[in-house]
């Protein structure tokens, strides 16, 4: 890749992004004039620190939307006769589509410290998008279902350092998959799934659909979910990732990472106690990633509790690693916890919290032990902020969170994150990449820095939102030890999905 890109190398994609803007813009003037409805239709649920849904529904992951409902009602909006369309007795198509453009501008990303062949990254300020469009067939009663979804993603403007595939893959082919739904009486409800697909279990620690970037995370396998009752809800899957590459329908999953898992949610007492349990095997070849070269074979094992109790509500994770990399044994820790409280309604609608995240280090990198927790496909974003000067490795995060909705279709998140590094001996990681900073490792100081996050989403009508991230990133002792500095990252979201 080289150094510096051109902006005029961009002329053709500019006039790609600058028509599909266009329409897209068309689009939402149509469905917000012809259908215009007040931000408090969306069903946002309680605003916790840490744990933000990423967009009203409907929204990513499609397969999600629901329109069955729309059977039994006149559909005399043009989005409602598209969402439900009869072909036959027990069979009906769905269509829809989305556009989300970012703008984003960063400054010493990576704290300035080049971890990467791409060189350092300064600054960069480049606008993207992300246009979709599905297709949803239900069959036979809802028993087999095909979902397929093509996506467009590209980027433009100034990327220092080269470009990266999560922000430009072109066309491609984003998620088909078959599903065949299955039910035994009362007891026992769901599916098998088989193709490409999203996918995303519990607080997001481990798992990330990456709605933060325009190509989002997707794996290519076979997912099993069983419902026993109300209570018990048990997953299994055996996929591959998805490596993104630039260029048309080429993003591929050969040679890529075999994830497999069993993840089970309980809910011991509704709403109050429930409870995740998993277990999950993730083999890569030839990785280099923590200092170590080699196969990485490794087993995360873990729980969560989390629910609300009046108004209090909490989320705490414990994990541990084990396995081969390399010629190294893998013992590796990690917990990630959340807790606060949903003050009263004439409060604005507002919550406070603390999180406290602590990943491992490596205390000897010569005692073929890697020690370094490995967050697998983390949701960095949404803890540690979209900047991705956080990752849970070789990490001690703590800090307040508080979200406030003074005005009801908008809410503002911040937070303020003291971080430092769990091992003083390790590197510093961030966020995406397992690659240590050079010069950040055997520092006299454990401080990474301060993290001041904020976020605000306005819900602006029923399927347009936009969002405003900004992170500044006061760089400790360790980065300047490793010749790095402050970095400021602020990003700008407009998305339409219907």
């Amino acid at each position: 890749m080289s150094a510096g890109i051109k902006c005029g190398s961009f002329v053709p994609r500019w006039k790609r992004a600058t028509a599909a803007g266009i329409l897209a813009v068309g689009v939402v003037l149509l469905a917000v004039t012809g259908n215009a409805r007040a931000a408090d239709n969306f069903d946002l649920g309680e605003v916790h620190p840490g744990n933000k849904n990423l967009g009203p529904r409907p929204g990513p992951p499609r397969y999600l939307d629901d329109y069955s409902a729309l059977a039994n009602t006149d559909r005399v909006a043009f989005l409602d006769k598209i969402h439900y369309l009869p072909l036959s007795k027990g069979a009906y198509l769905s269509l829809g589509g989305g556009y989300k453009g970012i703008y984003t501008n960063q400054r010493n990303m990576f704290f300035g410290v080049n971890p990467t062949p791409q060189g350092p990254l300064s600054h960069m300020s480049f606008y993207s998008h992300r246009a979709e469009v599905h297709a949803d067939l239900h069959l036979f009663d809802n028993t087999v279902r095909v979902f397929g979804e093509v996506s467009d993603t590209l980027s433009a403007g100034r990327q220092k350092g080269g470009k990266f595939p999560v922000f430009e893959s072109d066309f491609e082919l984003h998620q088909l998959f078959a599903d065949v739904n299955f039910h035994v009486g009362t007891a026992a409800r769901g599916f098998v799934r088989m193709g490409r697909q999203e996918m995303k279990f519990g607080s997001g620690v481990l798992f990330r659909v990456r709605e933060g970037f325009p190509v989002r995370e997707v794996y290519d396998g076979i997912r099993g979910t069983v419902r026993l009752g109300q209570r018990v809800t048990l997953n299994a899957f055996a996929v591959q990732d998805v490596a993104n590459h630039y260029g048309s329908f080429n993003d591929s999953s050969a040679g890529t990472g075999r994830f497999a898992g069993i993840y089970g949610t309980v809910a011991w007492m509704p709403k109050t106690f429930s409870q995740d349990l998993y277990v999950l095997y993730y083999r890569r070849n030839g990785r280099r990633a923590f200092g170590v070269h080699g196969n990485d074979e490794r087993y995360t094992m873990g729980t969560r509790a989390f629910g609300n109790a009046g108004p209090l509500f909490y989320s705490n994770e414990a994990m541990f690693q084990t396995g081969h990399f390399g010629h190294d044994n893998i013992r590796a820790w990690a917990t990630a916890n959340t807790i606060g409280v949903n003050l009263p309604r004439w409060m604005w609608r507002s919550s406070v919290g603390l999180q406290a995240d602590v990943g491992s280090g490596d205390g000897n990198k010569g005692d073929h032990t890697t020690e370094t927790f490995d967050p697998l496909f983390p949701s960095d974003g949404l803890r540690y902020g979209f900047g991705l000067y956080g990752h849970l490795s070789n990490l001690i995060s703590v800090g307040p969170k508080a979200s406030i909705t003074a005005v009801e279709p908008v809410t503002v998140s911040v937070s303020v994150l003291g971080n430092w590094k769990e091992t003083r001996t390790d590197a510093v990681y961030v966020g995406g990449l397992g690659a240590p900073l050079p010069g950040s490792a055997n520092t006299h100081s454990s401080y990474i820095g301060t993290s001041y996050i904020m976020f605000v989403r306005w819900a602006a009508a029923k399927y347009l939102t936009f969002d405003a991230a900004y992170q500044y990133m006061h760089a400790g002792g360790a980065i300047h030890e490793a010749h790095g500095s402050d970095g400021q990252f602020v990003a700008i979201y407009g998305a339409f999905y219907f």
